[in-house]
């Protein structure tokens, strides 16, 4: 019986042990280690509820202090910010994983999946004269440009690139691209797009993030939150759709049209959304 005694302690002792190592890996795991991995949105609807809620934990929660304080420094709800980098994570091919790997100075780049010229033009990235004077007097840069001095404009795209590559500063960027997406939805809050998920024209005070929502149609916080979710996921795809005259059903994504693939990004974000409401993931 003592023997017995001995080996359950022991066998418990190295359990526990083992279920530490575990959990404190996984609270070490910092922001910056979050990558891009290959995933389309039909893969992630495949999956059961279970089994979404730990992909959309792996993915963020390294990340999280960082997603609060980007979100609260720029006035929008957690939950948003959180519903528009996994649903752009949910859609990651090969040509997004290779603009990531040979840092082409182009395309989308990052966990956030933003538009390099996106991030120049709404000044998503903050490039300072002191980031420019570096790379230029970088080998890369000589390597690059022949020993020239590498022009102004491509510079802060590479150094933009680059920027946008690590996921602090990417969701720092998503965090400023959803407020500007916010604020043009304000100007055009009778537009078609925005109509279908307004009610009345928003008004927001600094230091409330969720005062939003009480502009946005919904007989439940889980409706509301899927459809400002929907509203937002798909100008960040596609700038324009909330001001145009003819932005297509949002509700039949699959109809064709010039903004048939924001259309079908909303409804993903709304997907995506209802599942960290019923998870009450990332609820700020």
């Amino acid at each position: 019986m003592k023997a017995n005694l001995t080996c359950y302690f022991t066998i418990s002792v190295s359990t526990m042990l083992l279920l530490f190592d575990g959990s404190h890996s996984l609270a070490a795991k910092t922001c910056s280690s979050v990558k891009l991995e290959i995933m389309t949105p039909d893969t992630l609807r495949s999956k059961t509820f279970s089994e979404r809620l730990n992909w959309y934990e792996n993915k963020l929660s390294p990340c999280s202090q960082v997603l609060k304080e980007s979100a609260d420094r720029n006035n929008i709800p957690m939950e948003l910010l959180n519903t528009i980098i996994l649903n752009e994570l949910a859609d990651i091919n090969l040509l997004d994983l290779g603009q990531e790997w040979i840092g082409v100075g182009k395309g989308s780049v990052g966990i956030a999946q933003i538009q390099i010229d996106t991030a120049i033009f709404h000044k998503l990235v903050d490039v300072t004269e002191e980031d420019i004077q570096k790379y230029q007097n970088s080998n890369e840069a000589v390597q690059k440009f022949g020993g020239k001095k590498s022009p102004r404009n491509e510079t802060i795209r590479i150094i933009t690139g680059e920027k946008l590559s690590e996921p602090g500063i990417a969701i720092e960027a998503a965090a400023r691209e959803i407020r500007k997406i916010i604020e043009n939805i304000k100007a055009c809050s009778l537009s078609p797009w925005t109509n279908n998920f307004l009610n009345g024209e928003i008004i927001l005070t600094n230091g409330d993030p969720s005062q939003i929502y009480d502009f946005i149609k919904g007989n439940s916080q889980k409706e509301k939150s899927i459809n400002l979710a929907r509203m937002v996921a798909a100008p960040y795809n596609s700038t324009g759709i909330e001001c145009v005259e003819n932005p297509g059903n949002p509700f039949s994504p699959n109809d064709g049209g010039p903004f048939s693939n924001p259309r079908k990004r909303s409804e993903l974000a709304g997907f995506i959304a209802e599942d960290l409401f019923n998870g009450n993931l990332f609820i700020q």
